[in-house]
């Protein structure tokens, strides 16, 4: 007896541990999932679970929803919309990387959007001649097919909404949503007006969830109308008005874009800085050159060689490719080639903290197993036929999820010498005009079919001779476009692509916005190259100055070395031409304008020294000033100064230009206290008040002394004078 009713107390403790689970896992999915469907229980013991009706618990469940955003709801429309994340959107400083990943990522869903918007054009035209209850069919399974576009790109796209409400209620979100980003953007406007970093960086995080959320229900609420969700009562109606809030999601993915590309180039700008301010015991700047849009790094060598160098630069490559090429390597044998091919294809895709893509996730993953069955493989020998069919079909498998494969990479080159690295920049910018010139040529094309189709809509005719000239023009910029990498070209490919169609169809306004369009797209890589020219210009000059100080030292220790030999004429043809390559034009930087006077010294030393029977000496004389040559140069953006101290004791010292009286008394190698101590530039003491106003010159002669002695003032005409 008391057996059995410990085991019916137990029984019914259980009951109510297991009532009280079951209650939980209802309100977990209440809270973060946006469709209850069905619920599925497997329990193992007596208790009996009520069958639960899926629709009555998913109208329960969207009526305790709708009250508790009233409790929950802290007043942001994206709160209210969005699902809440285990990681919060709003993270801290991400990888510079990642950024970047998350903007190829942005212009992917804008090439979709892009896509979408073409094909329903087109659509829209050939539906209003479509008469026969056929051609109404094949219009409704063309919009069918657009409409599944619309849900794979929804579903691709992370950012969790509620997907219960109406579509009244979604367009009173996305009204409140795009009121905010106004304020957002007024926000951000006063940041920088006030210079004020830190609400800078908040309200652009602020920006970036905004527009995904818009992006989404924008995409959303297309698919609604297409697919016969909204109030409007006319096929017509519904195309155009899905047709219009696709072209007001391309423009949020837009200003995505740009939130996304002004954090990176924040985070970019905070290692330039770093880097710019990293200075020697000298205040040299060290020799790092970090400029907008690329690195360049030079390393110091030992030995002989000179220093060797690393461009940091982006690269195009096609993924469908590279995977062809790793495949490639396997059946060959070649197994590290393979596994490095995948290795920075999983870096490409395996990104933290993306929230822009969810296929990026599905690629890393099926990437990570292909290089774990590579990683297994013999060394130098084929694999076998059942493994390599294996590997094949999983790399099939990858492309098809690839709908966008031309990827902008960073990769690190490297150079052996400075030369070599300058020449190659050279090169590089000499590459740009051709395909400069190109696009100049097909932009003006365009700009001519778009002037014949305007005519064309005007009059309502055109003729079969301009009809056959644009669609050949046309059809040889597909094939141009289609061979290119960068962004415009293949946004430029998306946007020919409607112009033959909606011509055949006789819409010629249709067909003259497409040609626009891209000549938009041609004008934005116009625009591009010149910005790369221009980085590239002070590349190549931030090279060609590191260049120019290591060959100086290596003609400088030649002249010496024939000087040493007394082969003073070879010497003196060496020196002319280091004059003629770099010191016969306008010198700006401190150090060089002193080393040609050193240079000048030089020059009149080995001449006297080819008639005089005292050569040993001259020479000596000659390595002295080289020797100075060589430390001006290296200080070449310094002032030198000359610093003598109460016992008469000098010394050299280089400071940067625009250095105060009381910036040099605070030098570490000086320290001297600004209360005990008078300084002078050779025009009396300078007053205590004044130390922090007066500029020490180029060559200045400056004398330190201590308070105790009386001091000579200046005047303030000598004070005036400096």
């Amino acid at each position: 007896m008391t057996q059995a009713y410990g085991y019916k107390t137990m029984k019914t403790f259980k009951n109510l541990i297991l009532n009280r689970v079951i209650s939980t896992i209802l309100m977990v999915g209440f809270l973060f999932s946006d469709n209850v469907y069905s619920i599925e229980v497997s329990i193992k013991s007596n208790l009996r679970v009520p069958v639960i009706d899926a629709k009555r618990l998913k109208d329960g469940l969207n009526r305790l929803n709708a009250s508790s955003r009233v409790i929950l709801d802290p007043g942001l429309p994206e709160d209210i919309v969005e699902i809440p994340q285990k990681t919060f959107r709003l993270k801290p400083e991400r990888e510079i990387t990642e950024k970047i990943a998350e903007i190829h990522a942005a212009i992917e869903i804008q090439k979709d959007i892009s896509s979408i918007i073409s094909n329903l054009t087109v659509l829209i035209t050939d539906a209003l001649k479509a008469e026969t209850k056929n051609d109404k069919t094949a219009m409704k399974q063309r919009e069918d097919l657009l409409l599944e576009e619309l849900r794979n790109l929804y579903k691709n796209m992370p950012v969790e909404i509620y997907g219960n409400r109406t579509y009244e209620e979604y367009r009173g979100i996305l009204k409140s949503l795009k009121i905010r980003r106004e304020m957002l953007y007024e926000k951000l406007e006063k940041a920088e007006k006030e210079t004020n970093p830190r609400v800078l960086a908040e309200t652009n995080l602020e920006l970036i969830r905004n527009n995904r959320i818009i992006v989404k229900i924008q995409v959303l609420l297309a698919g609604m109308f297409l697919g016969g969700k909204s109030n409007l009562k006319t096929a017509e109606l519904r195309r155009n008005a899905a047709l219009w809030t696709l072209q007001g999601s391309m423009n949020s993915s837009k200003k995505l874009e740009d939130e996304l590309y002004f954090r990176t180039q924040r985070l970019r700008g905070k290692q330039k800085i770093a880097e710019i301010e990293t200075t020697d015991w000298v205040g040299r700047v060290v020799r790092t050159f970090r400029l907008g849009g690329f690195d360049v790094e030079v390393s110091q060598t030992e030995g002989e060689e000179g220093p060797s160098v690393t461009v940091r630069q982006q690269k195009w490559i096609n993924v469908r490719s590279r995977l062809a090429s790793a495949l490639q390597a396997i059946r060959r044998g070649e197994k590290e080639k393979s596994l490095e091919i995948l290795d920075n294809l999983i870096k490409l895709y395996s990104v933290e903290y993306i929230v822009t893509l969810e296929t990026y996730k599905d690629i890393a993953s099926n990437l990570k197993v292909i290089r774990a069955i590579a990683l297994g493989l013999p060394e130098s020998n084929a694999p076998p036929k059942e493994t390599l069919k294996d590997i094949s079909g999983k790399i099939k498998a990858i492309v098809k999820k690839i709908s966008h494969p031309k990827h902008r990479i960073w990769v690190d080159i490297e150079f052996d010498s400075l030369e070599k690295a300058f020449h190659s920049k050279i090169k590089t910018i000499a590459g740009y005009e051709p395909e400069y010139l190109l696009i100049l040529k097909n932009k003006a094309n365009l700009e001519y079919y778009a002037e014949k189709l305007k005519t064309a809509s005007k009059k309502n005719y055109i003729s079969n001779k301009n009809r056959e000239s644009i669609k050949t023009g046309i059809t040889r910029l597909e094939e141009w476009t289609k061979r290119g990498f960068v962004y415009p070209k293949q946004f430029s490919a998306i946007y020919l692509q409607p112009i033959l169609g909606l011509l055949d169809k006789d819409n010629f306004e249709g067909a003259e916005g497409y040609c626009r369009k891209t000549v938009k797209e041609l004008d934005k890589r116009l625009g591009e190259i010149d910005s790369i020219i221009s980085n590239l210009k002070k590349s190549t000059a931030s090279i060609y100055s590191a260049y120019r100080d290591e060959d100086i030292s290596k003609r400088i220790d030649k002249i010496s070395s024939l000087l040493n030999k007394k082969d003073f004429e070879s010497a003196l043809t060496e020196i002319a031409e280091l004059r003629e390559f770099y010191f016969d034009q306008a010198l700006v930087e401190p150090g060089y304008i002193r080393s040609e006077n050193l240079l000048r010294r030089v020059t009149i030393l080995a001449r006297s020294a080819a008639r005089r029977k005292n050569q040993e000496a001259i020479v000596q004389n000659i390595a002295k000033t080289f020797e100075e040559m060589k430390q001006d140069i290296a200080h070449k953006y310094s002032f030198k100064i000359i610093v003598t101290r109460e016992d008469g004791k000098s010394r050299k010292l280089f400071i940067n230009p625009g250095t105060t009286a009381l910036g040099l008394l605070n030098l570490k190698n000086l320290q001297r206290k600004p209360d005990l101590t008078l300084v002078s530039i050779g025009k009396g003491w300078i007053p205590k008040e004044d130390l922090g106003k007066v500029k020490i010159p180029e060559g200045a002669q400056v004398s330190l002394k201590s308070k105790e002695i009386t001091p000579l003032r200046l005047s303030k005409q000598a004070l005036a004078s400096i």
